[in-house]
């Protein structure tokens, strides 16, 4: 027979447990819940497509293959919470942060703290300080280029024997970031690759995350994007069109869908509230001057150069 609750020892249970310091940590339901905060991108499509925008003291994954647009879609949501809270953190594994492509989407450099990481160790190590300390946003870039000291250290990385060093990592410092900005309120974007399955069958997906099965787990959002078609006009490349959809959503409902427009040195545009054409054509006409006066440019040294050989020739 079910014993009958003692709401007595319950309420005195209750009383205990939120003696804590961080505040209330049990009760009931309505009482401790709390809305889920966004932060909005502006771009209609994919604000929709997360929910609203990006949630706060959540983890966020995004992924895709190479020239989809990851990393400028990092800077892009960086200029969003720097101009919003005035900083942010930029975790940069790969080494390929690029100043001045940044500012093209309206990052300020002066605000922005860059973190070069010499291990998987001290870039988690950071990132769980950084949120403790209340940043607002940090993004690491990327999780594949992570690298445990013990696969640094090890002389021959083949005979270390850890294929699965990085996940394992992950299993142990994802517990504690994912408390950490549960309190902070921080938002964690984190940029992942895609690998193929090397025995891939002939069902299922082909396609494999690194990172392990914790970093799926602790995300709460899990979106992917992949680029439709190149921009171009007259021949010329000036961006990228591209589809998102969200594989994973803990916030609202998943396998949403949005399509925006990446133009180089412009920034990113949804197509359902902006018409690109006439950007696409300043685009090209500035190309086109830069393209003269670089020409100019060239003929101009070639013939200072052809003129130094002939002094020195007579």
């Amino acid at each position: 027979m079910r014993k009958k609750l003692d709401k007595v020892a319950l309420a005195a249970i209750i009383e205990e447990e939120n003696k804590h310091e961080d505040g209330p940590v049990m009760g009931i339901a309505s009482e401790l819940c709390v809305p889920i905060t966004r932060v909005e991108l502006g771009l209609p499509g994919l604000d929709y497509m997360l929910g609203g925008g990006l949630p706060e003291g959540r983890i966020t994954q995004l992924y895709g293959p190479e020239s989809s647009g990851k990393s400028s879609l990092a800077c892009f949501v960086l200029a969003k919470y720097i101009d919003k809270f005035g900083s942010a953190m930029f975790v940069d594994a790969e080494g390929t942060f690029d100043e001045e492509w940044a500012k093209t989407f309206g990052v300020n450099p002066n605000k922005l703290v860059k973190h070069n990481p010499l291990s998987a160790e001290r870039a988690l190590d950071a990132v769980i300080k950084a949120a403790r300390a209340g940043m607002p946003l940090i993004v690491i870039d990327s999780i594949p280029t992570l690298v445990p000291e013990s696969r640094i250290e090890a002389d021959d990385a083949k005979k270390e024997g850890r294929r699965a060093s990085i996940a394992s990592l992950l299993s142990r410092e994802l517990p504690v970031l994912h408390n950490t900005i549960k309190l902070s309120g921080t938002t964690v974007l984190i940029i992942n690759q895609i690998r193929d399955r090397m025995n891939a069958m002939m069902y299922g997906d082909p396609i494999s995350l690194p990172g392990g099965h914790m970093l799926k787990h602790m995300s709460s959002i899990i979106w992917k994007v992949a680029r439709i078609e190149w921009e171009t006009v007259s021949g010329e490349t000036l961006g990228i069109k591209i589809r998102a959809q969200t594989t994973k959503n803990k916030t609202c409902q998943p396998k949403r869908e949005a399509e925006f427009v990446l133009l180089y040195g412009k920034g990113f545009y949804d197509e359902s509230v902006i018409d690109v054409k006439p950007i696409l054509r300043e685009l090209r006409k500035a190309s086109l001057v830069h393209v003269k006066a670089e020409r100019a440019n060239r003929i101009q040294l070639g013939q200072e150069v052809a003129a130094s050989l002939e002094e020195q020739v007579s």
